[in-house]
């Protein structure tokens, strides 16, 4: 097919580059020059239309073809891209790269687009552009259309890990990349590295697009001029404890690619960092090798006779919210007892560690104890040495504890302290005598109840803080996508979520943590027609119905509270990241709070500060507002009732309270055990407590007919596993100093307790009080770290 055919049936950005290279070999080929033009009309390019057409011969010019399609240019809108909007692209991307733009001169004006430069922008958005008269255009094709291909393919590649892109003449694809890589949900921002090896281009493509909103993001950087890839290689070995392995896209013209070769640089990084995770690893094995039990019985030993002290390594993430600030609060306890203290965590927001960085840790800062939030030893045996004393310090019920594997996998020098499942030692192999119940902590450095600046700033009746602000409807659906996708259970979590629902937002549920995991097995067993492993179970129990019944009450009481507010005239903030956008309680939101000062003066400035959680009500929250001088509001639940029921029936026992005979009652399917309500000093304090929270009759039913007598569930009497912890590391109401105003249930009694708050001063100092004298003698990381260091001295002996 020839040209002119050609210029007759292909779309024109295919077409275009046939027809320069044909004029470019025969210029007096007016036919093909009329077929451009028109291709160029088609696409709104009136200027380089009107150019061809200019340089036609008058003969050719009067003709009926080149007049029609002069009329038509004329009538086009003006094409070409005002100077100062291409100044003004430049400037900001330029401002939002800072000082991560490497090799354009530091200079925001010394790139500035020259007068002669001239860019036409096509009606699709793409654009041409040439350096001056006379010279030939440049980027005539569908570029836009490329990018967004590029990006298709790219949707279903890792996102979470850095990116390379040599090439950004034009900047569509750079663009849609980096529109496609913001902040991840827990606020990592994957590193994006653009290259670029001619610098002046480099900041013409910057003029043609405003990037400025992805380019302001910490994570990425720019390289640009004949030696960026040299520059991006000195940074790699910069970071070669952190994540340097990522995809590498070249879209640069083989001509003009940067020296040595993107591809290869980046091997090179990957290569060297695997060379350094290999010599830190020997050097790791020969210092730990030797080190049995007996060598560190005396290294305990001489530290706590006051030699040198114990050095602390604690292994964290910056993309976490509780467990990060825990982790901080933690070390400065261990640095006030003498330790010497080291936090490992991601430099910044763009950045992942690797195995050099735990490597290094333990080559350099040699470690007498890791204490390791949330993992065991066994999750990262390629990081972390056999031979060193090990604390998994148990924050959460996340999914990866509950595995028989990781219990097995337990040593002489393998601790878990912090929430003391009964599952870990029940069902996954976890040693007990190696385990120490901890309650969540506070730091009474950082709160504490002296003034606060701007304090009318957070000011309010009620206030509440956290990051939950997914409503449960699509805290739902997420789940059960990923345990579709993951482990494959499709239709359980549709089975258990009414059944979720229904028990968590009665005013006090009646199903125990026992039944539920039976139900949660059933249900697994129905779909999967087999009876499931007990790591499926836990793992359907602890991170789908606790989280979901978590959410649901927390949603549902700030549903309370904002009806409250809005009928009585409060003022309610809701502090945290995403609030903003929930449908119901949107006009709340109140941003997110600093972990210190700000959070610090919310508690104290505050009426009350609202704290409902599924699991237990111990929480480093309730500890660090009555440390700030406030008053924290717990909703009063299953989990706290039944405790303090075994802590009761415990305590009526030893006094010698009878079981008297079996018995049914509401709420009690599988029936419970009949005693006498006033038979000994402990129920007559049950009859206290759960009276003066207003729930005697639910929480102490009588028998039909027997007032005088009380049924307890047997999922109660036969608890074993609060029987064996503390009271003051599962009950809130004993650390509160058993005050029943700082409990709530129901909507009514909400609002009962905010009003007994807010209308009587004197009360809110006295709650306070009372419970800062608990909270100061075993709430705080003070005690946390004495007795971890305890728990690990006292094994070895």
């Amino acid at each position: 097919m020839d040209v002119l055919s050609l210029g007759r049936t292909l779309p024109p950005w295919e077409f275009l580059p046939i027809a320069f290279a044909a004029i470019r070999q025969v210029p007096g080929d007016h036919a093909v020059r009329l077929l451009a033009a028109a291709a160029f009309l088609k696409l709104g390019l009136r200027t380089p239309g009107l150019e061809l057409l200019a340089g036609l011969p008058p003969e050719a010019a009067e003709v009926a073809e080149a007049r029609s399609l002069e009329r038509v240019a004329r009538s086009l809108p003006d094409d070409v891209v005002p100077g100062a909007e291409l100044v003004r692209n430049q400037r900001a991307n330029l401002e939002a790269l800072g000082a991560r733009a490497h090799g354009l001169g530091g200079s925001e004006g010394s790139g500035q687009p020259s007068a002669a430069l001239c860019v036409c922008r096509a009606s699709d958005g793409n654009v041409v552009w040439r350096s001056g008269p006379g010279k030939p255009w440049q980027l005539v094709g569908d570029f836009l259309r490329a990018a967004r291909e590029i990006g298709r393919k790219a949707e279903g590649a890792e996102v979470g890990a850095p990116l390379y892109l040599e090439g950004l003449m034009p900047p569509w694809v750079a663009h849609d990349m980096l529109s496609r890589r913001g902040p991840q949900p827990d606020g990592y921002c994957p590193r994006t590295v653009l290259l670029h090896r001619d610098a002046g281009e480099c900041l013409l493509a910057l003029s043609l697009k405003d990037m400025s909103a992805g380019l302001r993001e910490p994570g990425v950087h720019l390289y640009a001029g004949e030696g960026a890839t040299r520059a991006l290689s000195e940074d790699l070995a910069a970071r070669i404890d952190l994540d340097v392995s990522g995809a590498v896209l070249v879209l640069a013209p083989p001509a003009t690619r940067c020296q040595p070769g993107l591809p290869e640089v980046v091997r090179a990084a990957e290569a060297s960092q695997a060379g350094t995770t290999k010599e830190l690893r020997a050097r790791v094995d020969a210092a730990y090798g030797p080190r049995g039990r007996a060598w560190w019985r005396e290294r305990y030993g001489r530290a706590l006779r006051g030699g040198e002290p114990l050095r602390v390594l604690i292994p964290t993430s910056r993309y976490t919210t509780f467990v990060r600030h825990a982790v901080e609060d933690l070390a400065r306890a261990l640095e006030g007892r003498g330790c010497g203290v080291r936090v490992l965590m991601e430099p910044d927001t763009s950045s992942k560690a690797r195995a050099p960085a735990f490597l290094r840790a333990f080559a350099e800062f040699d470690p007498d104890l890791v204490v390791f939030p949330n993992y065991p030893r066994a999750m990262f045996p390629e990081l972390l040495p056999a031979n060193v004393p090990h604390i998994c310090w148990v924050q959460d019920a996340m999914p990866h504890l509950f595995d028989r594997r990781m219990g097995e996998a337990q040593g002489p020098l393998d601790f878990v302290a912090g929430y003391a499942f009964e599952e870990l030692f029940a069902s996954h192999g976890y040693p007990r005598e190696r385990a120490l119940s901890l309650p969540l902590a506070a730091d009474d450095t950082k709160f504490h109840p002296g003034p606060v600046a701007d304090p009318e700033r957070y000011a309010c009746e009620i206030a509440y803080v956290s990051h939950q602000s997914e409503t449960p409807e699509a805290q739902h659906a997420r789940l059960a996508r990923m345990f579709a996708e993951k482990l494959g259970v499709r239709t359980s979590l549709e089975t258990l979520r009414p059944i979720v629902e229904r028990e968590a937002l009665k005013p006090l549920s009646d199903l125990h943590h026992e039944v539920m995991r039976d139900v949660v097995r059933d249900t697994l067993a129905g779909e999967l027609g087999r009876e499931p492993e007990d790591r499926l179970t836990d793992t359907v129990l602890k991170a789908y119905c606790q989280p979901h019944a978590d959410r649901l009450l927390r949603h549902q009481a700030l549903a309370w509270a904002a009806e409250t507010c809005r009928r009585r005239g409060w003022r309610l903030r809701v502090y945290g990241r995403g609030w903003e956008r929930h449908p119901m309680l949107g006009e709340f939101a109140a941003g997110e709070l600093a972990h210190g000062e700000a959070l610090r003066a919310s508690y104290q400035q505050a009426g009350v500060h609202l704290h409902v959680a599924g699991q237990s009500l111990v929480h480093q929250r309730i500890f660090e507002c009555v440390l700030s001088g406030g008053v924290p509001l717990c909703r009063f639940h299953a989990p706290e009732r039944w405790g303090l029921l075994v802590w009761l029936l415990r305590r009526a026992q030893e006094e010698g309270a009878v079981m008297l005979r079996e018995a049914r009652t509401r709420g009690m399917p599988r029936g419970g055990w009949v005693l006498e309500r006033e038979g000994t000093a402990a129920m007559r304090e049950a009859g206290r407590i759960f009276g003066s929270l207003g729930l005697a009759a639910e929480v102490l039913p009588a028998p039909e007919g027997e007032p005088d007598k009380v049924v307890l569930d047997y999922s109660v009497v036969n608890n074993p596993g609060l029987g064996r912890v503390p009271i003051e590391e599962w009950s809130a109401h004993w650390a509160l100093g058993g005050q029943a105003g700082l409990f709530f249930h129901d909507r009514e009694s909400l609002e009962r307790r905010v009003e007994a708050v807010l209308n009587e001063p004197g009360r809110r100092r006295e709650f306070n009080q009372v419970a800062m004298g608990n909270v100061r003698s075993h709430y705080t990381y003070s005690f946390v770290a004495e007795r971890m260091i305890g728990l690990v001295s006292g094994s070895l002996g």
